[in-house]
């Protein structure tokens, strides 16, 4: 198995990273909590989840593409903080997998485009995408969703709800997603649960064009 330093790992030329960067190297990251969402785990052991090509969207220091790879995937993870990954690249070597991990900003569409990763059939997002500013950069993921996912793979996003909360992301409003993904996905799943008092919304979408 190629050592994980072995990968290319690095490239993206990200700008914006400063704050994440930051939060990353003073461990002040609450959201990265070391291991994979229990959904996530449940569809992968059920096997509704195979074996695939898969990118998770924000991945922090790895702990998602970790477990996908241990499972047999062939993952890969992309975020905007070089310190994250740097994180997820010691965590992986420490567990003996090979993931591939990315710097980059996935709302910079040219700059991903130029990543050259190919097609994916499950695509993962915990909490990168309700932290993007409400407008045009939630477009501009979208659009690098689509040039990501091949048609008829999996979108699985876990997002808090928009409201007048004094923490935490900016959250995507009760039907954001269905009005910024629907022209191009099909949402098969979408529920609701609750997170230290503010509600999270866990989804399964499939690209349908």
């Amino acid at each position: 198995m190629d050592s994980v330093d072995s990968r290319e790992s690095r490239r993206g030329t990200s700008s914006g990273s400063s704050f994440w960067d930051y939060a990353y190297e003073v461990g002040i990251t609450p959201w990265d909590v070391g291991y994979p969402p229990t959904e996530l785990v449940s569809l992968v052991e059920s096997g509704f989840l195979r074996p695939c090509r898969s990118l998770d969207v924000g991945c922090g220091t790895g702990s998602l593409v970790i477990y996908l790879a241990e499972k047999g995937f062939d993952a890969y993870g992309l975020d905007i903080s070089r310190v994250a990954i740097d994180k997820a690249l010691e965590k992986a070597v420490s567990r003996g997998v090979s993931p591939n991990f990315y710097v980059a900003d996935f709302t910079n569409v040219g700059e991903v485009i130029g990543l050259d990763l190919g097609e994916f059939e499950l695509v993962t997002d915990v909490g990168c995408f309700h932290s993007i500013r409400p407008g045009l950069d939630r477009v501009k993921y979208r659009d690098s969703l689509n040039h990501v996912l091949r048609v008829g793979g999996y979108f699985l996003l876990w997002c808090f709800e928009k409201g007048n909360y004094n923490w935490g992301p900016p959250g995507v409003g009760a039907n954001e997603v269905e009005s910024i993904f629907g022209s191009s996905y099909d949402v098969v799943v979408k529920r609701s649960s609750s997170i230290s008092s503010r509600r999270m919304f866990f989804y399964i979408l499939v690209r349908s064009k």
